[in-house]
């Protein structure tokens, strides 16, 4: 009995065995599939991020190819938020951004291409490129040595060397510029050069024709430096007020320094003349100095510094016009923005002007923008002014220091009707307001001003 009961336990605790074995498969299946679905969203979605950039990459190629670089730079961007350290999009992502002209963000992405890939050939030419169009030539000579390492192909390193070789010529101005304009203005107050003070029944508008020639040569272009001059003659004849009739030419020559990739330094000379009535009226000796700090294609900045000596002579109309004989100092800073076919120009200048008598010696400031605009056939050039002196003695017979503020706002709309020919049509808006005034003379020195004037411009060469 006691072995019967024995057969049939082991019996029962086979089946039971038997029954445990798949149940305990089961419960490990179980675990291994809650494990894999646990995972399933990190496998499979890296490999579709996988698929889903390198799709994003060849879309981005196309784009490029097909000459939509703006949509391009968009798809190579969403491609490198999925494979940031890809070395094919970031490559094809700073050509796209070259191509579009924002070479600041090429720069950093064919750098960036060529840490992921040493040996990237076409990255390095297109880094090279970006250099050759900012006229950073130093920088490029350094690009172009790694890059003959490299390249085998010798009809790809003479396209190299003739980039190389120009770099610096793709934003200079042509080698002469002979520009011509003619026209007529109305002006409602021609006597803005007075005597010591003016008076106000002196004031009188008149029309007047106007012819305005502007030359300009590049001497001397070297790798290492640029030699400029300019040159403009000025003439007006006026209706009635013949004595105002004004002759003035100047000429600059400049020099500019291509030694350095983060800043360009330049220096130059002007010299003014001009002529009232026949009579000589003044001269100006001006030198300057110049550091610009470009900041990519579409921003720059400019610090200047500016000394003129200034003689004037004592003439029929302005018989006490020499007492203003002296110098300034002029110290200010420029920032240039470039947006395309716009650019805006933002300047604060200070001034230090001193003179024969104290009373025409001031110190002062000048801040504002000028900014043009072009579509199509259309130019549109705008500018505000704000200048502010403060005279250093009492004027004569007022017996208190003269301070002035002025402001200027100008338009003008060009139509090119041909590459070299235009017409144009001017607007200046001048307001001085003065603390001077007295009984007999209470706006001695207030005065306002509008200068309306049509002109035809001719671009001889």
């Amino acid at each position: 009995m006691f072995i019967g009961r024995i057969r049939i336990y082991n019996g029962l605790k086979e089946k039971t065995n038997q029954r445990r074995k798949p149940l305990e498969s089961m419960q490990w299946q179980l675990r291994i599939i809650i494990l894999l679905l646990m995972l399933y969203p990190l496998f499979p979605l890296t490999a579709e991020g996988s698929e889903k950039y390198e799709l994003l990459i060849a879309q981005g190629i196309e784009a490029l190819n097909e000459g939509r670089h703006g949509e391009a730079l968009k798809v190579l961007n969403r491609a490198l938020q999925l494979a940031p350290d890809n070395p094919e999009a970031t490559y094809y992502a700073g050509i796209a951004a070259s191509r579009l002209g924002d070479y600041g963000r090429a720069e950093a992405l064919l750098k960036k291409a060529l840490k992921l890939d040493e040996s990237s050939v076409s990255a390095y030419m297109e880094l090279m490129r970006v250099y050759y169009l900012t006229s950073r030539c130093n920088r490029a000579e350094g690009i172009f040595n790694r890059y003959i390492d490299l390249s085998g192909d010798q009809a790809l390193i003479r396209d190299a060397e003739t980039l190389l070789e120009q770099c610096g010529k793709g934003s200079e101005k042509k080698p002469y510029r002979l520009k011509l304009l003619v026209g007529a203005q109305d002006d409602t107050n021609v006597l803005l050069e007075p005597s010591n003070p003016p008076s106000p029944e002196d004031r009188r508008s008149d029309n007047r024709l106007v012819a305005q020639l502007d030359a300009s040569a590049r001497l001397l272009h070297r790798k290492a430096f640029d030699v400029d001059l300019d040159y403009t003659l000025y003439q007006s004849l006026h209706r009635h007020l013949l004595d105002f009739n004004l002759l003035y030419q100047r000429i600059s020559p400049a020099i500019t320094l291509h030694l350095f990739d983060r800043f360009i330094p330049s220096a130059g000379y002007s010299f003014d003349y001009a002529y009232f009535r026949s009579e000589d009226y003044g001269r100006t000796h001006t030198g300057f100095g110049k550091v610009r700090i470009p900041e990519g294609n579409s921003l720059a900045t400019d610090f200047i510094y500016e000394y003129r000596d200034k003689t004037y002579w004592d003439t029929t109309i302005f018989p006490t016009n020499a007492v203003r004989r002296g110098h300034e100092n002029s110290l200010g800073i420029k920032q240039h923005l470039r947006a395309g076919a716009n650019l805006l120009t933002l300047f604060y200048m200070q001034d230090w002007e001193r003179t024969e008598a104290d009373y025409w010696a001031f110190n002062g400031y000048r801040a504002g923008a000028k900014g043009i605009s072009a579509f199509g056939p259309w130019h549109i050039t705008f500018g505000g002014e704000f200048h502010q002196r403060r005279y250093r003695d009492d004027f004569p017979v007022f017996n208190k220091h003269r301070f002035d503020r002025t402001q200027q706002y100008s338009i003008g709309i060009t139509y090119r009707i041909t590459k070299q020919w235009g017409i144009s049509v001017t607007e200046t808006y001048l307001i001085n307001e003065s603390n001077l005034d007295a009984v007999s003379n209470p706006d001695a020195f207030d005065y306002k001003r509008n200068v309306a004037g049509i002109f035809l411009r001719w671009g001889i060469l």
